[in-house]
């Protein structure tokens, strides 16, 4: 069952001046009734207006802290940038450096090869030497004799 406010208004109204026929409370519990309403009415105002101006200081507190938290959070962003930006310098130096030291390797490897290629002529040179003795001189008398 609903009932709507101007019937609730209605019925205490009734009941109170029930009350006040009946003497139970006196006629100028009405006006101070009427008064205490209206001192709730500003004291839920003031209360209404309190409550409003914390929440502001609240919210703008918060706000703070949201920029506060911003400003450290692109702060850390940027400091984790920057050694990331290092880290990939060191290993890009550090990958250069390998291949300096692989193509460095890699000649030291071809002079060795070159090397011992001189040293395998050098031995085949010296077999054919040995095979190709001069012929022994001929001589008058040997001359002579054919």
């Amino acid at each position: 069952m609903k009932v709507s406010r101007e019937h609730l208004n209605k019925i205490i109204q009734e009941e109170v001046q029930k009350m006040v026929d009946e003497g139970e409370i006196d006629e100028g519990f009405r006006d101070r009734l009427a008064q205490l309403g209206g001192m709730a009415k500003s004291v839920g105002g003031m209360v209404g207006g309190a409550a409003q101006q914390a929440a502001q200081a609240v919210g703008q507190k918060v706000g703070q802290a949201a920029g506060a938290v911003k400003g450290a959070a692109q702060q850390a962003a940027q400091a984790v940038g920057q050694k990331v930006g290092q880290a990939a310098g060191a290993v890009k130096g550090a990958a250069q450096q390998a291949g300096q030291q692989v193509a460095a390797a890699g000649q030291k490897a071809r002079v060795t090869s070159i090397k011992n290629q001189i040293a395998q002529l050098q031995g085949e040179l010296e077999k054919l030497q040995g095979v190709a003795q001069p012929a022994p001189e001929v001589t008058e008398s040997r001359k002579r004799t054919r």
